[in-house]
């Protein structure tokens, strides 16, 4: 649904695991006059830690605490809205909730200004060792990613890396222990011609491509692709639309996720699935509160093929 630009309220979307440091960039946030200057702010607070938040000297700051997820409906946060009046809403969200559910329930003037994920650097290999499927909800989503209490004896490529394996749009940030600030600058050169008005994407760039043309639409807009994929015709799509994609690991065999997207076209397939290369206009799909842009294709050509020797993408 689409907004009414005078009546959104901007929401900025604080991430991390439990003593990530969450709390203290919030309140660092909120501290500085150049984040705001006296808007009404309503702060929901998923997750308390042993930092506590200082709203002494903010009284123009309503603070709610959502103690458990089923706290998370339209119904609460359309009374909040509706008491509150906030001109901004700030969300400390709770690291084990996944944010389908905040999505989906949401009013209707909240619009997702900012997503930011704060994570602890101590930690960060082991949590994306064992709760892959965790850091990849939030990282994918981040439009800022900040690595906090960062040592010079871990390895910044490494973490790079990682996060690029999500994400290739967000901004990364290390502050190391000593209090400084360092911005990742790293390129991340694409392995096809993006300035191409038609380009190919090979079997093995196709969870690269997936990941990019997802996090950056626009510049994709109007492009013609050529790749290999699985083409899956489902009930619940519309007419004349089919899903074309492919399964795609991120880190391991238990995270494996079928990474497609909606294709029209006017063939009729004789199969439920079957592997083809096409040949397809790429547009884009406006979504609703995250303001979010998806791809879609158009299908041009296409002609059947064998599976790829390597039928699971992944990005290395």
């Amino acid at each position: 649904m689409a907004h009414n630009q005078e009546n959104i309220i901007p929401v900025y979307l604080f991430l991390g695991f439990l003593e990530a440091g969450k709390t203290k960039f919030i309140q660092g946030s909120i501290d500085d006059p150049k984040f705001h200057e006296g808007e009404r702010i309503l702060l929901l607070v998923c997750e308390e830690g042993f930092e506590e938040y200082d709203l002494s000297g903010h009284p123009e700051i309503t603070m709610q605490i959502i103690g458990k997820k089923d706290e998370i409906n339209k119904e609460k946060l359309e009374k909040l809205t509706a008491t509150v009046q906030p001109e901004r809403i700030l969300i400390e969200y709770n690291g084990m909730w996944e944010l389908n559910q905040l999505f989906t329930d949401t009013p209707e003037e909240w619009f997702l200004f900012q997503t930011v994920t704060v994570i602890d650097s101590a930690t960060f290999l082991m949590y994306n060792t064992n709760m892959r499927s965790y850091i990849a909800d939030k990282m994918s989503l981040s439009d800022l990613i900040y690595f906090n209490r960062f040592e010079s004896k871990y390895d910044a490529e490494e973490f790079h890396r990682l996060v690029r394996a999500l994400n290739r749009r967000t901004l990364i940030y290390f502050e190391y222990t000593d209090g400084s600030i360092a911005y990742d600058n790293l390129e991340d050169p694409l392995p096809y011609d993006i300035e191409s008005e038609r380009f190919v994407v090979q079997d093995r760039d196709y969870a690269i491509w997936f990941r990019d043309v997802s996090d950056d639409p626009d510049r994709y807009d109007g492009k013609t692709v050529t790749l290999r994929a699985l083409v899956v015709q489902d009930s619940r799509l519309p007419p004349n639309t089919v899903a074309v994609g492919r399964h795609v690991m991120t880190c391991c065999e238990a995270d494996i996720q079928f990474c497609c997207m909606a294709a029209h076209t006017e063939t009729v397939f004789r199969e439920k699935q079957q592997w083809a290369v096409i040949i397809a206009k790429i547009k884009i799909k406006q979504q609703p509160f995250r303001q979010k842009k998806t791809p879609e294709l158009e299908i041009l050509a296409m002609t059947e093929a064998e599976m790829p020797e390597k039928p699971v993408a992944a990005f290395y």
